[in-house]
């Protein structure tokens, strides 16, 4: 774990062992196995990093940066040029580590990246469109008509422009098409604040419960021998007594609350075990096992 004094003593050191007064964020990163992320946690930007280390700013990319009259059309450049530079869709972290401007910017205009990119799509829709080059003429072609290696006739047979069976008429022009607007997608719901092993949120459906109940099944005394597409969806067995290793065929069916079981058809009361996130059904004719309460007591 580096403190504040450990990155300013490191400037401090690549600077000397560079013999330079000033030093930019790029030659610190080649030298220096502080990540940059780590550095703006704790100095901020790294122009103020080097009044820190008491060396001269001289690092334009890094200054400008914090130009607040950015327009629109500038920052929605700035991210194609970070798409077409990583392939891959500018997050806060990648403007802050490779960008010329960071995110606060774009939420002058934006609710967020995501929709700041969906409209830079939009408007500069070319940047997106995948262009292959098609070599109508043949190579060697000269200003004559003639072509090294072959006739000129042999060049349109190749390229389809002679007749036969390649032929076809020219290309005239190429429309422009009009795309649709793309829809935002809908936010997908999240449980309360979890952080239970590998989960972060609790459960919100039948498949989380049957995510988290698998991850302690075992501790629990249970051990899952099939698993299936319809009810009840798991066929195993359950611990019944430690000491004389007694255990019991059980089938499972998952729910998120018990209130939400609905038909109960293909499960038989006498022996399948409703395991859900909360129980919520007075007078359920099944056994429940809860696992809100089993993982609290965990």
């Amino acid at each position: 774990m580096v403190t504040r004094e450990q990155i300013i003593a490191e400037i401090k050191r690549v600077a000397e062992l560079l013999e330079k007064d000033t030093l930019r964020l790029k030659e610190f990163e080649l030298n220096s196995t502080i990540p940059t992320t780590t550095l703006r946690y704790f100095l901020g930007s790294w122009e103020n990093a080097l009044k820190e280390a008491g060396l001269k700013s001289d690092d334009a990319d890094e200054t400008s940066r914090d130009k607040e009259d950015v327009d629109k059309r500038t920052l929605m450049e700035e991210l194609l040029r970070l798409f077409e530079t990583t392939g891959q869709e500018p997050t806060p972290a990648l403007c802050r580590d490779k960008g010329r401007y960071e995110e606060r910017l774009y939420k002058k205009f934006w609710k967020n990246l995501h929709e700041a990119f969906g409209e830079a799509k939009l408007v500069f829709p070319d940047r997106f469109r995948p262009i292959r080059r098609v070599e109508v003429v043949a190579p060697g072609e000269v200003e004559d008509g003639t072509v090294a290696g072959g006739s000129s006739e042999e060049a349109e047979e190749k390229n389809g422009t002679g007749r036969g069976e390649t032929d076809r008429p020219p290309i005239r022009f190429i429309p422009q098409t009009i795309r649709p607007r793309e829809e935002k997608q809908p936010q997908r719901p999240t449980g309360d604040p979890f952080e239970f092993r590998g989960l972060k949120f609790a459960p919100v459906d039948p498949k989380g419960v049957m995510l988290l109940f698998g991850m302690v099944a075992l501790e629990l005394g249970f051990i899952i021998e099939s698993l299936y597409s319809d009810r009840p969806e798991a066929v195993g067995r359950r611990c019944l007594n430690v000491e004389d290793d007694l255990w019991e065929a059980v089938d499972i069916h998952f729910t998120f609350l018990s209130s939400e079981l609905g038909e109960t058809e293909g499960l038989n009361p006498h022996h399948c075990l409703i395991v859900c996130w909360r129980h919520d059904l007075e007078g359920c004719p099944f056994e429940v096992l809860e696992l809100r309460e089993v993982i609290s007591r965990i």
